[in-house]
């Protein structure tokens, strides 16, 4: 291929978006690095850079300051009604989901979580963390909060069974409903990035949901860190017929 030539650009683009297609880069795997591009494709490493730039732009592929460029995920919808549930949801999606349970603590939680929970600042609570995974990737980072007076064993039970809805079941819930939703947006720490496979840089998702009871009593408070790239939001405003506790509400915060 002549590196000169003004047109050289394209067949990068060409030939990458055919390898991406046939799967030879699979979804969230690492392209070479440009230099290697150009050698590989004989160009010069502008034409390599123009033709990221305009994979990026149609959104093939993402690029990461000090990371690279990555083959872009499929979004999966994630359903926020009032039963919401990520197994549940990433079976719907036809996705393949697992978990992995990173530990728990027992201390005083934000503020805003406490008053959630209708427990005093100064009280512990609580905190169980997992790594969910989507198609054996991970997407989220959840960091569960309970009251221990009301849930003494629960996180024993999410350990044991790897799921919060069969550890409530455990401890006699045998449903709860989603009353509000708060949805903001931040730049990962450290640590998330990691866990999530992510640059330091790459925005996250934060879902904080507010789980209650039939009778309106707080069940827990459910912290969600997702993957911006990877998940897509769906709120439902109308209760499904049938699945409307008393004192329910979906409210979504930018």
């Amino acid at each position: 291929m002549d590196a000169t030539n003004s047109v050289s650009w394209r067949d990068v683009y060409v030939d990458l978006k055919r390898q991406i297609d046939e799967g030879d880069f699979a979804p969230g795997a690492r392209l070479p690095a440009q230099a290697t591009l150009a050698r590989s494709f004989r160009v010069t490493r502008h034409a390599v850079r123009r033709a990221l730039q305009t994979m990026e732009r149609d959104q093939l592929v993402v690029s990461w300051q000090g990371r690279g460029t990555f083959v872009a995920d499929e979004r999966f919808q994630y359903q926020i009604g009032q039963r919401t549930r990520f197994g549940e949801n990433m079976r719907a999606e036809g996705r393949v989901s697992a978990t992995k349970f990173l530990g728990s603590r027992l201390r005083p939680g934000p503020a805003r979580i406490a008053e959630l929970l209708g427990v005093s600042r100064r009280e512990r609570v609580h905190i169980a963390e997992i790594l969910r995974f989507v198609d054996a990737r991970p997407a989220v980072l959840a960091r569960h909060y309970f009251d221990p007076r009301r849930f003494p064993k629960i996180v024993g039970g999410i350990q044991r069974t790897g799921s919060v809805t069969d550890a409530l079941i455990d401890e006699d819930v045998e449903d709860f409903f989603r009353k509000t939703t708060i949805v903001e947006t931040r730049n990962a720490t450290s640590t998330e990035a990691v866990l999530l496979d992510i640059a330091p840089t790459q925005p996250v998702l934060v879902v904080t949901g507010h789980n209650v009871d039939r009778a309106g009593n707080p069940v827990e408070v459910a912290e969600a860190i997702a993957r911006g790239d990877r998940i897509s939001l769906v709120l439902q405003s109308v209760p499904t017929p049938g699945r409307n506790p008393p004192n329910s509400l979906l409210g979504v915060k930018n």
